[in-house]
C-alpha cells in the first residue's frame, strides 16, 4: 500500500461482498499508514474468496 499518508489513519471495508456474507475483516476498523505500508493486512483470499476488493478511506 505504498504511497499513503503514513500520518493518516485509514478506515478499510470489504466492498465486494455477495448478499448474506460477512467479510473476514473487521468492518471499519481503523489503521495507521505507517502499519498499512509495512504491516499491510491479509483479506483472507482462498478459492471460495479469489478476489476481495477493499476501500479505505482516510479517517479524520
Amino acid at each position: 500500500m505504498a504511497g499513503l499518508d503514513p500520518a493518516a489513519k485509514y478506515r478499510v471495508s470489504e466492498i465486494n461482498l455477495f448478499p448474506g456474507t460477512k467479510s473476514t475483516l473487521e468492518d471499519g476498523k481503523v489503521y495507521s499508514g505507517t502499519f498499512l505500508m509495512n504491516v499491510g493486512i491479509n483479506p483472507n483470499v482462498n478459492a471460495r474468496r479469489a478476489s476481495v476488493v477493499l476501500q479505505l478511506t482516510k479517517s479524520e
